[in-house]
């Protein structure tokens, strides 16, 4: 990805992969509350058509890469495109339109038509396979899901969470509505990954000889807040997060809630070398 690709990645998406949304939606534009500051009135606008962003409050603005680097000031642009690059797959989107019509972001309509065991869906047992992940362990957690979307119908991975369904594919991922995935084994520890990718590399890993704690995934780094009460109950956490800049921070979020009764361990020294868990189970795979 070059300067000009990673401009074109749309910066309201980008900004909801930081859990940052907009006060107000119209039709070629969003207001924010400004991500550099506080404000009382939304003063951060962000224009569609244009791809490009101005903060009231001081004049500034730009591209996407203007923001990502304003928002991270240590970043150089190399570092930033990278940024882009990384959450990129997770600000895919069905939802867009023909073109000429502006309105890009409203909300798709995902509508479940069938769930089946994985087994049932050879495509989406080799999606699997290439990520380094048996389908007969990753049967116990996701689904073949098939779904429409308009007039078109698709099929995912679906992993469960609290609203709702989590869907991804290799050219996809989304959710009928966002939410995290929490499995209970009656355990007094508790693992925490960003994706269902990163649990089922942890499984493979692990050699899924023993539930040795109690699960949560995220689906989402947006999702970390509402989870926080979940944390809150456990003695022993681990954190599985990704190796990039969100990661790392939502990482020293929760690592900030250790105390005398909770002992929080960042476990991504483990795959420090990686930008996340899978990563790191796919060159173990391939040495």
């Amino acid at each position: 990805m070059n300067a000009k690709e990673a401009n074109k990645t749309p910066i309201k998406q980008y900004l909801a992969s930081k859990g940052i949304y907009p006060v107000k939606d119209y039709r070629t534009y969003s207001m924010y509350h400004s991500p550099f500051r506080e404000d009382r009135t939304p003063s951060f606008k962000v224009s569609h058509s244009i791809n490009l962003w101005v903060d009231f409050g001081d004049n500034s603005g730009g591209t996407l890469l203007d923001l990502v680097i304003r928002m991270e000031p240590t970043l150089d642009v190399a570092s930033a495109i990278k940024e882009i690059e990384y959450i990129k797959p997770q600000i895919f989107s069905l939802h867009q339109q023909e073109p000429g019509h502006e309105d890009i972001y409203e909300k798709p309509k995902i509508q479940i038509t069938d769930v089946k065991p994985i087994k049932y869906n050879l495509p989406l047992c080799q999606y699997l396979k290439d990520r380094g992940v048996d389908y007969n362990i990753a049967g116990n957690y996701v689904k073949a899901v098939s779904y429409r979307y308009k007039a078109w119908s698709f099929s995912a991975l679906g992993n469960r969470n609290e609203k709702g369904w989590t869907l991804r594919s290799a050219k996809f991922k989304g959710c009928t509505a966002q939410a995290y995935s929490f499995y209970s084994n009656c355990k007094p520890s508790l693992s925490i990954f960003e994706g269902i990718f990163d649990f089922l590399s942890y499984l493979m890993l692990s050699d899924y000889q023993q539930l040795d704690s109690d699960y949560l995934i995220l689906n989402s780094l947006s999702n970390l807040n509402s989870a926080i009460p979940i944390v809150k109950k456990f003695r022993f956490v681990r954190l599985y997060f990704d190796n990039d800049i969100s990661g790392k921070k939502s990482a020293l979020r929760v690592l900030a809630m250790q105390s005398d009764h909770t002992t929080i361990e960042d476990m991504s020294n483990v795959y420090a070398n990686c930008k996340d868990l899978n990563e790191y189970l796919t060159k173990i795979k391939n040495l």
